[in-house]
């Protein structure tokens, strides 16, 4: 506070634990960052996938393409992957289960 007025100052602040309390305040949020910020940070983490599902394609032969596929997804890396800040009730895992469906339309062609 200068002269009886208040400052405040904007900036883009990446998580930390020292900043742990400040940052997950919501009163101290004014905005979000630009999209690129953090690309200079990203890494690459080297894991397996798998995938199981079921393909059901509805009128083999007409003429449009009415299928579709649903299934479930499996991701592990070997050390756990940072995609939220961890707290009591959230922790970042190595692994990551989805579930999928796919739906394929089109004319089909005999070119």
């Amino acid at each position: 506070e200068e002269d009886g007025r208040i400052s405040t100052e904007i900036r883009s602040e990446k998580y930390t634990a020292e900043n742990a309390d400040r940052f997950l305040d919501f009163n101290f949020i004014n905005g979000k960052s630009s999209y690129w910020k953090g690309f200079d940070e990203i890494n690459v983490t080297a894991g397996i996938q798998g995938k199981i599902g079921a393909h059901f394609a509805l009128g083999a032969f007409d003429k449009y393409v009415k299928a579709f596929e649903t299934g479930v997804m499996f991701d592990a890396f070997y050390r756990n992957i940072p995609i939220m800040v961890a707290t009591d009730e959230v922790s970042n895992k190595p692994f990551f289960i989805k579930l999928y469906i796919n739906a394929h339309l089109g004319i089909r062609s005999n070119n």
